[in-house]
Formats: structure tokens, C-alpha cells, sequence
């Protein structure tokens, strides 16, 4: 158990405990001769309930209650009108009730940026689901002969189309190369069939000060939030060109995820040499491309292809390139779980990013995973 939750545990309890003497001295159970204001009995109830409200809140948090940090809120509201109506005597818990609140904020935050998620997710995967059309072999062969050794080697043969994929992710990145490196956890969701996703992440800067971000393709427009502590706005790229293509080639990138979307005819291949095929994924009118690089086994070894950092007026083209490391089973599907990413500007090469895919679903997606939950912020 950490030290912060050591002491708010012991702030609560406390608190908690002070209250529950206001029910107490209101029904003459103790008696404390240094009280200046009588309590009412009907005040002696809210006393009792705030008591029981403070108490309850690390347990209403441990458990998952996802209401939590509004009820936390709350607890702090009716604490100090209460405080404030005994303020002689009750002044001094101004101040815990200060410490409580710079705890709860964020978690308040958290709690909104989940709800937010979840909306975001429900326009994303919002489709008719296609019928499970199973893949052939007569399907593969009209694509270069690594890509298709690499959709064998996958496992999509007689397997149904993907059109629906859910992945959790691990890992840690960093902003700038001397800078310390920063664990993350995300959650990305894919729709297939609309060509579209959802990435969200949450990434500890430092103990108790981490970020929250959302970065998303939605029919041909792309779109990056990021907010410290789910509160205050630190990025908000809102839909252009460059941050549309940049989010478009990141899609590409990924379907190394859901290998049937290499068959979509917004998705053409042509092959360079025995080991690599470029592939141009085009939306409406804005096409991107991308170079796919393999091994003899048909494993997609690299993606390479020059991107948009972002979507600012200042913001140019740089080399941007997808390394896996390292490959995996998923339900039957052969597919990469570690993969480092890296930004590349003539002879500097900035390694910004690592990950590994811990869980896959595909089809029958699982309930919403929450991000903003996966890292305590006590």
C-alpha cells in the first residue's frame, strides 16, 4: 500500500470519524465540554450521514463503483455546509476538505473522460455488422505473392472477415530523446467495414500526474485530444488535412491487427521486391501510402511512410516507422504483440514509442475496458 493512499485512508477515516461525533454530541450521547454551538437533532443526521458518506468513499473506489468520485463530491459538498454552519467549532476541516477535493478532481475527470469514450466508441462502431463472410484462397490471388504468403501465415484463410477489433495495449513513450521514458496503458477499437478507430490512453507522467488522450479516424476525418489529469486541454487536433492523413496511415499501419482489411477495395498493393509491397489506402478523395516489409515467412517485419507529427500549420512530412519485434496467437490469428515506433528525419532517429498488444478480441467485441482506471491515482 503507498504512502498517499496510507494517508488519505487516514484523512477519511478521521474525517469520517469527527462527523460521526457531531450525530453523537447532537443526541447527547458523549459530551465535549469545548463545543460552542449546539447541534440540532436534525443536524446531528446530516452529521451522521456525511460520517457515513467520508467513510465510504475509498471502498465505493476499490470496488469499481463507477459513480465514485461524484459521490465523493457530494460528501465534500454537504461536509463543508456543515462546516461552514458550525464554523466556530468545525473550521479547521476547511482544510481536509481541501486535500480531498485536489484528490477527487481528477477522478472527477476520469469519470467524464470515460463517459466521453464511451459515446466516441459507439459512433465509431456504429454499423450493421456484415455477414461472417469466410476468406478463400481464390480471394488472395490477385494481391503480390508476399502479401499473400503474409494473410496465409496469419491465418485468414477459411477464417470469417474481421469488421469489428478490440485491443489492449501496454507500453511507454517518451517526447523527446533525452527525456525519461513514461508507462501508458490504451485501449484501441476498429471498424473495419466504415474504416475507422479509436485509440484511447492514459500515460503517467509522474506519480500522481499523468495524461489522458484520444486520437480517432471517423468516415475520412481525423481528430487528437489530450488532457492533463482528464481536466485541463494540452492538445486538441480537430479535423484537416494533415491530421486526417496522418491518422488514415496510421490505420493502414494497423491492419496488421485485422489482416482481412488488406482485401478492402480501399486498399490497393503493389509489389516493390520479394520482401516488400506498397499499399495505398484511399477515403473519398485523400489517398495515403505506406510500405509494408517483410520476412521469408511472410511476417510483416516493418511499415514506413512519410507522415504528418501533426496537424499544425508549421507541421511537416517526416519518415515515420513501425518495427514489430515480436509476434503472437490471438484466437487463432497470427499477428504482432510488440512493436517499437519511431520517427525519422534525415540522419536523426527518434525511437518515441514501444507497446504490446496484452489482449485481442475480434467480431464480439468485449465491454468497454476503462483507461482512465488503469493507472491508481493514489
Amino acid at each position: 500500500m503507498g504512502l498517499i493512499k496510507i494517508v488519505l485512508i487516514f484523512l477519511l477515516l478521521v474525517h469520517g470519524i469527527i462527523h460521526l461525533m457531531g450525530f453523537a454530541m447532537a443526541y447527547e450521547m458523549v459530551d465535549v465540554s469545548s463545543v460552542i454551538q449546539e447541534i440540532t437533532p436534525f443536524a446531528g443526521i446530516l452529521w451522521l450521514l456525511e460520517g457515513l458518506l467520508l467513510l465510504s468513499i475509498l471502498t465505493l473506489h476499490d470496488f469499481g463503483i463507477r459513480l465514485w468520485p461524484l459521490i465523493g463530491i457530494l460528501a465534500l459538498i454537504l461536509s463543508q455546509t456543515l462546516i461552514v454552519a458550525y464554523w466556530s467549532d468545525a473550521r479547521y476541516g476547511t482544510l481536509v476538505n481541501m486535500v480531498l477535493l485536489i484528490w477527487l478532481l481528477p477522478s472527477v475527470g476520469d469519470y467524464r473522460f470515460n463517459k466521453s469514450i464511451e459515446k466516441e466508441k459507439q459512433e465509431v462502431l456504429r454499423s450493421d455488422p456484415p455477414l461472417q463472410e469466410v476468406v478463400t484462397n481464390d480471394q488472395l490471388q490477385h494481391l503480390p505473392e508476399i502479401v499473400r504468403r503474409w494473410l496465409n501465415r496469419s491465418g485468414v484463410v477459411n477464417s470469417p472477415k474481421i469488421s469489428a477489433v478490440s485491443l489492449q495495449q501496454v507500453g511507454k513513450m517518451r517526447v523527446g530523446v533525452n527525456n525519461e521514458w513514461m508507462p501508458f496503458v490504451a485501449q484501441q477499437f476498429f471498424n473495419t467495414t466504415e474504416h475507422s478507430f479509436l485509440w484511447t490512453s492514459k500515460l503517467q507522467m509522474m506519480p500522481l500526474l499523468y495524461l489522458t488522450g484520444m486520437d480517432k479516424l471517423y468516415q475520412g476525418q481525423g481528430q487528437m485530444k489530450i488532457k492533463l489529469l482528464s481536466l485541463l486541454e494540452v492538445v486538441n487536433e480537430v479535423p484537416n488535412y494533415k491530421i486526417n492523413t496522418a491518422t488514415m496511415i496510421r490505420y493502414l499501419a494497423e491492419i496488421c491487427w485485422f489482416p482481412t482489411a488488406a482485401l478492402s477495395e480501399e486498399i490497393s498493393w503493389r509489389e516493390v521486391d520479394p520482401h516488400s509491397a506498397s499499399a495505398t489506402f484511399t477515403l473519398g478523395s485523400t489517398s495515403v501510402s505506406g510500405l509494408f516489409k517483410f520476412n521469408d515467412d511472410g511476417d510483416i517485419t516493418s511499415f514506413e511512410a512519410m507522415r504528418y507529427r501533426d496537424g499544425g500549420p508549421d507541421a511537416t512530412k517526416m519518415l515515420w516507422v513501425v518495427t514489430n519485434t515480436s509476434y503472437q496467437h490471438f484466437d487463432g490469428m497470427y499477428l504482432p504483440n510488440k512493436s517499437e515506433v519511431s520517427w525519422i528525419n534525415g540522419d536523426e532517429s527518434f525511437h518515441w514509442l514501444t507497446l504490446e498488444v496484452t489482449d485481442w478480441s475480434a467480431n464480439h467485441l468485449p465491454h468497454t475496458w476503462i483507461v482512465a482506471d488503469k493507472f491508481k491515482v493514489y
